[in-house]
């Protein structure tokens, strides 16, 4: 199925079905009226996007190391820790990392809420 074709074919439906019962008995507003139905006023073009992917950027690890976050956040947030390995440092990506680089002037739960997104998202 071409979705484009179904989408032609909805929009005609649905422009006949609203022709259907919209009686304008002034020629004016009857002429403005068919002018922006035609212009497709009620469906506008479809909208196709593509999400970009997310870059990797710095490790907790080194932006605890460089002071950014505290030191305990490279132990605390890690991937695969044991009792007797700290991990694998946890890689953000470059939105998680600004974000927390911008909270740095005055911390609050926004590094804590970055950090445990990118735990619980899997993210290394």
């Amino acid at each position: 199925m071409d979705i484009f074709k179904y989408r032609n074919a909805l929009v005609s439906d649905y422009s006949d079905y609203i022709s259907s019962f919209v009686s304008i008995r002034d020629e004016r507003i009857k002429t403005v009226a068919q002018e922006e139905l035609k212009a497709d006023l009620l469906w506008p073009d479809p909208l196709i996007q593509l999400n970009p992917a997310f870059e990797p950027a710095a490790t907790v690890a080194s932006l605890a190391k460089t002071g950014v976050l505290h030191k305990e956040c490279s132990k605390i947030f890690a991937l695969n820790k044991t009792p007797s390995s700290e991990g694998k440092p946890l890689r953000l990506y470059t939105h998680q990392e600004e974000a927390t680089t911008q909270s740095r002037p005055n911390p609050s739960c926004a590094s804590l809420s970055v950090l445990s997104g990118a735990r619980s998202n899997g993210i290394g």
